[in-house]
């Protein structure tokens, strides 16, 4: 079989979303609703933090700079000029920089001052070749590298697939850099490296975004981050190159693979694709020397390998410490390598109550903690699933439960 790959602009994340749980098990989904903070705080003695409803907002509403105003067409011409024309006009104290319905074009990064709100109605903006950026090569679309108080909502963004096609650039769709307080919500992304970079952030949020065809994370975060959160998220990431992909990852190594300090994530209630071979629905990946990747919570997240690649469904390895790890559906389909593992030197991570369905582990059992401390508690592997010869750790039955409802 293919890889899977969506069409990204046919619906937006929620009605796609309530499409994709509806194939779901009844019985899984009874024991995700089941998923409370009560729930874990039984299953470690401590009350977790509950799942945010929702991004908060930053209000940029006045006054709205419209790029149709200063010379953009939305006709599927170049747009980069007139973008940067109309941010100009955002004062210092904030406003909204806003697209209407169109295709806007662009073959330049837009770079963002503090305060600013993108927002868009029925707007698509679609990523030249990478002949026509400057320098032959794709970086970013949007993004900021100063500041505070960003947010980005209602817009489709269209970037071409795969490596070669970036011109040796990252294509990231959005990136930020050492900012703060950034909030990215109910955006459709399609193509490129990353659909969102977050390097070195304090604060920042992606809520109900739906990201498909990236060829290396759609959620991506290092460079010594604080405060990050990704929630109710739809991601797929392209057949492409091997470990180090991910759907989300969380990472406490700085640009250029030296050691960064990340503290404080979650990654709660998304859904995630991975089509190749070597990946991770969700990697947290602290680095092997030293550092931090410190106190996180991967709560209530569906990943699924497709046609048994061999991959991951969640993986811990380096210095990462103090976690939780719980109530996720983990459909590995055949796939080869574990459903959660931790790596040592991790080290304080928690992974209780998850449910695993036809993974096939080589040298990885189907939930392993292999970390320096950690417990695994009542996690459930259904299916075709083995274990590596040393301590079993996980109960495997077969089939998984009927569903009579189904």
């Amino acid at each position: 079989m293919s890889a899977i790959r969506f069409n990204s602009l046919a619906a937006g994340p929620s009605s796609f979303r309530h499409r994709l749980f509806a194939s779901v098990p009844r019985w899984l989904a009874a024991g995700l609703a089941a998923a409370s903070a009560a729930a874990s705080a039984a299953a470690l003695g401590a009350a977790p933090a509950a799942v945010p409803a929702a991004a908060p907002a930053t209000n940029h509403q006045s006054p709205t700079v419209n790029v149709k105003d200063l010379g953009a067409g939305g006709d599927g011409a170049d747009a980069t000029a007139a973008i940067a024309a109309a941010l100009s006009k955002i004062p210092a104290a904030g406003g909204t920089l806003l697209f209407p319905a169109g295709n806007y074009l662009i073959s330049g990064s837009s770079m963002l001052p503090s305060n600013t709100h993108v927002r868009c109605e029925g707007a698509l903006i679609t990523a030249a070749r990478a002949d026509q950026w400057s320098g032959g090569r794709i970086d970013v679309g949007f993004g900021a590298t100063s500041g505070s108080n960003f947010e980005i909502s209602g817009c489709r963004f269209r970037f071409p697939y795969r490596n070669p096609n970036y011109g040796g650039g990252h294509a990231h769709i959005l990136e930020f850099v050492g900012v703060s307080h950034v909030n990215i919500h109910d955006n459709v992304f399609d193509g490129g490296g990353d659909a969102v970079a977050q390097i070195g952030t304090t604060d920042t949020w992606e809520v109900s975004n739906r990201a498909v065809n990236q060829s290396n994370a759609c959620y991506d975060h290092w460079g010594g981050f604080t405060d990050a959160h990704t929630n109710r998220n739809f991601c797929s990431v392209l057949d492409t190159h091997g470990r180090g992909v991910a759907g989300i990852q969380f990472t406490g190594i700085a640009s250029g693979g030296g050691i960064a300090n990340s503290n404080g994530f979650e990654a709660m209630d998304n859904t995630l694709y991975i089509n190749h071979n070597d990946g991770q629905c969700i990697e947290i990946n602290g680095h092997k020397l030293g550092g931090t990747n410190d106190n996180g919570r991967i709560i209530g997240n569906r990943c699924v390998i497709a046609n048994g690649y061999t991959a991951w469904g969640i993986l811990v390895s380096g210095h990462a410490t103090n976690g939780e790890i719980a109530n996720n559906v983990l459909e590995g389909n055949g796939g080869k390598f574990g459903a959660v593992n931790i790596e040592s030197p991790a080290t304080g991570w928690n992974v209780h109550d998850n449910v695993a369905i036809h993974w096939d582990p080589g040298r990885h059992e189907v939930f392993e903690n292999a970390g320096m401390t950690g417990q695994l508690a009542n996690n459930r592997a259904f299916g075709s699933c083995t274990a590596a010869p040393q301590s079993v750790q996980h109960r495997c039955s077969e089939p998984p439960p009927s569903d009579p409802e189904r």
